[in-house]
């Protein structure tokens, strides 16, 4: 585990099963929106940025830039979403 912001989140790898986006222009670049976009909750921002090495979730991501999204299946199996 790992502290983030004073709260205690997993640590996330990359893993080559991750899925990778591409963040479109003029799309949302919030991890927050990519999170809820991928996994149907923002709650699960702080995976995208571990996996992404993302230091200021705040910021977002740059337009155009390729981020992992690891799969719903991963993260069922290692403890983190219910599916």
């Amino acid at each position: 585990s790992d502290i983030v912001f004073g709260l205690l989140k997993d640590v996330i790898l990359p893993d080559p099963s991750d899925d990778l986006y591409t963040v479109p222009p003029g799309g949302v670049n919030r991890l927050d929106s990519i999170s809820y976009m991928a996994y149907g909750t923002p709650a699960l921002w702080w995976v995208l940025a571990r996996v992404n090495d993302v230091i200021d979730p705040l910021v977002g991501v740059a337009l155009n830039q390729k981020i992992r999204i690891p799969t719903k299946a991963r993260l069922a199996s290692e403890g983190i979403l219910n599916v």
